[in-house]
């Protein structure tokens, strides 16, 4: 994690790298900015799935959408078909 923390509020820089949690047994998934912190409320019911960037193409996740919710508020929350897909990270990023 970054020394540096965002305020909410603040804009998110360019660039910015996003890890997605996805609540167990549900299409819910949570956009967290590398360089904030995780919520409390991703516990024991959520995974840790993979990183997403601008290239990252998943159903559901809009990457200048994310990005304006996390500065708001620290993450973003979306929900999402692919869910083959987030259990394969390789699958995901980049495509």
């Amino acid at each position: 994690m970054n020394a540096r923390m965002h305020i909410a509020g603040e804009p998110p820089s360019a660039g910015q790298v996003f890890n997605l949690f996805r609540r167990l047994g549900s299409d819910l998934v949570c956009a967290v900015p590398l360089d904030r912190p995780v919520p409390l409320f991703l516990d024991g019911r959520w995974e840790h799935v993979c990183e997403a960037d601008a290239a990252t193409r998943l159903a559901g996740f809009g990457y200048r959408s994310a990005c304006t919710r996390a500065g708001r508020h620290g993450f973003a929350l979306f929900r999402t078909r692919c869910e083959p897909l987030l259990g394969r990270p390789e699958a995901v990023a980049g495509l």
